[in-house]
Parts: C-alpha cells; structure tokens; sequence
C-alpha cells in the first residue's frame, strides 16, 4: 500500500524501493509483481513491464490474478486493447475487483472514454451525470 502511494504520488524510487523491500520478504506475490509492471510502464522500462505482464498471463488462469490488476499493467503502458481485454475479463469472470475499476486511479485516465463507460455500465456503475 505504501509503495502504491508513493506511485501514485509520482515518487518512483521510493515506491520501487518499497516494492522490492516487499518482494525480499515474500517473492511469490504476482499482485505485487504487477505493482512493478505498473511503475516500470510509468518511468519507461516498457520491455520490463511487459515481460511482467506476460509472465502473470502465460501463468492465468492456473494461477489467479485479479484481472484487472493485469489491466494495470497495460493502463501504464497505454496499451488500450490489452487493457481492455483484462477488463472484460475482469467482468466476464466476476472480479470482486471489477467494481472498483471506476475508482482505481491507476484507470483515471481512461475513465472517460466510451469503452471504458461502457464496461462500467455492464456491471451497473451508471454513467456520470
């Protein structure tokens, strides 16, 4: 939570420092190791987030992930069709995280488009008045 916050806030060393305090102790957190896809994505590590992204995949569904926590990795990266293809699984699978993409801020940016709008719609968020 704490690395989360310090992303968030755009102090990437210390969230990346956090991160890795919290993969020294417990390695084994594919939630985690999409944090790191998240902040590579955001500080230009690209080929290092999407070999995240990747691996979390080939390992889904036999290892479950939320899926829209693979989303994230995508929304760093601006990869909208990726993106988009966890959130509709998110959706498809009944993600208890699916709700929670209206308000995920690492989702802000994309919360206003129709797509987006529309996969919120799907679960019963209405629209913004």
């Amino acid at each position: 939570m704490v690395g989360s916050a310090y992303a968030l806030k755009g102090m990437y060393a210390q969230a990346e420092s956090t991160y890795k305090a919290l993969d020294a102790r417990d390695p084994t957190q594919a939630g985690r190791n999409l944090a790191f896809g998240w902040l590579y994505a955001r500080t230009g590590r690209r080929s290092e987030a999407v070999a995240i992204a990747r691996r979390v995949e080939a390992n889904w569904p036999k290892t479950y992930v939320a899926p829209e926590n693979i989303a994230t990795v995508y929304a760093g990266l601006a990869d909208r069709d990726r993106m988009y293809y966890w959130l509709d699984k998110g959706v498809a699978v009944r993600s208890g995280g699916a709700p929670y993409d209206a308000v995920m801020p690492w989702l802000r940016p994309y919360v206003h488009e129709a797509r987006f709008r529309a996969l919120m719609k799907r679960i019963g968020i209405p629209d913004e008045p």
